[in-house]
C-alpha cells in the first residue's frame, strides 16, 4: 500500500496536483505510522507542515500535527508531543473541525495528560468529550 500511494504521489506531483499530492502524503504519514517508521514519518511530516502552511489548508494541517503529535508519542518525546498538539489545537479553534478529527484532538490530549503530567481529572474530562464526540458520529 505504501508503494501504491508513493506512486500516486510521483504521479500528483508530475501532473501539478498540488492538493492531492498533499492528501496523499498525509495519508502516506500515516501509513508510516502505522507501520512504525516514525523516523520517515516525521521527515515527511516536516515538508508537509511547511508546504501546508503557505497554502493555507487548514484541516489538512491540522490532521498532519495531529499525526506527527501521535508519532512523537509513540516515539516516547512527550514533549514536542505536546507541542504538536498545542499547535493543532490552536489551528483547529480558528476552522471548523469535524467531528472525528475533534474527537481524535481529546484523545490524544486525554492521552497526554494522563503520561505526562498525571492529571487524571483533565484527562478524564478529555476522554469524555472524545467519546461523545465519537458517540455523535457513529450510526
Amino acid at each position: 500500500e505504501i508503494e501504491l500511494i508513493k506512486e500516486c504521489i510521483d504521479w500528483a506531483g508530475n501532473e501539478r496536483r498540488t492538493f492531492l499530492k498533499q492528501a496523499l502524503e498525509a495519508r502516506l504519514m500515516g501509513l508510516y505510522n502505522e507501520n512504525e517508521r516514525y523516523e520517515e514519518a516525521l521527515i515527511l511530516g516536516s515538508t508537509l507542515l511547511k508546504e501546508l502552511k503557505k497554502l493555507d489548508d487548514k484541516v489538512l494541517l491540522v490532521e498532519v500535527q495531529l499525526m506527527e503529535s501521535q508519532v512523537y508519542y509513540r516515539v516516547g518525546n512527550l514533549q514536542k508531543s505536546r507541542a504538536a498538539l498545542t499547535s493543532s489545537r490552536t489551528t483547529a479553534n480558528s476552522i471548523y473541525c469535524p467531528p472525528r478529527l475533534q474527537a481524535s484532538l481529546d484523545l490524544l490530549s486525554g492521552i497526554l495528560h494522563a503520561a505526562d503530567e498525571r492529571d487524571f481529572k483533565t484527562a478524564y474530562s478529555y476522554f469524555y468529550e472524545a467519546f461523545e464526540g465519537y458517540d455523535s458520529i457513529s450510526p
